[in-house]
């Protein structure tokens, strides 16, 4: 016995030429006219607070105004500068590195007011030895280091250490 094979109704053939074009990127046009929000947006004009999260940018970070730490006795830079600064959604970030003498105690120094936080913040730094120490900034601005910190010879990185305000 022979088959006899239908032809596709109109509506099949409807279905099929509408699948292929879906299927063949036609909305590929409509996504190239899509404009970058950075051309849509003029430079300097938002404020801080209409920032969404993480979109602040390493360079806007290059070019924040860094100062702020105080070292305490016992504590010495190395060379490049322990410093804090803060962006415009509040966020402080902590550059540079620190040694400390062989009797210095665990405060390592304070950031200035406009840099303390609402509440105490713990931190992990890594010290040049590999070791993680622990650092604590306290409402009160105080930076200090929890567990053992290595000799003289040691320095403790700031680079990276960031807490909101």
């Amino acid at each position: 016995m022979m088959l006899k094979v239908r032809r596709p109704s109109p509506a099949m053939f409807v279905a099929i030429l509408a699948l292929a074009a879906a299927m063949s990127g036609t909305a590929a046009a409509v996504v190239a006219t899509v404009q970058n929000g950075d051309t849509l947006i003029a430079k300097n004009s938002l404020s801080g607070n209409r920032l969404r999260t993480n979109t602040v940018t390493s360079t806007q970070v290059a070019n924040l105004d860094w100062g702020g730490v105080i070292l305490r006795s016992g504590w010495t830079n190395t060379a490049r500068p322990a410093m804090a600064a803060i962006d415009a959604q509040g966020i402080v970030h902590f550059r540079g590195a620190v040694k400390r003498s062989s009797t210095a105690l665990h405060t390592v120094g304070t950031v200035q007011k406009s840099l303390e936080p609402t509440r105490g913040i713990y931190l992990t730094a890594m010290q040049s030895n590999g070791t993680p120490v622990g650092v604590v900034v306290g409402t009160n601005g105080v930076i200090a280091v929890l567990g053992a910190i290595g000799g003289p010879q040691v320095v403790l990185s700031l680079d990276g250490l960031t807490y909101a305000r």
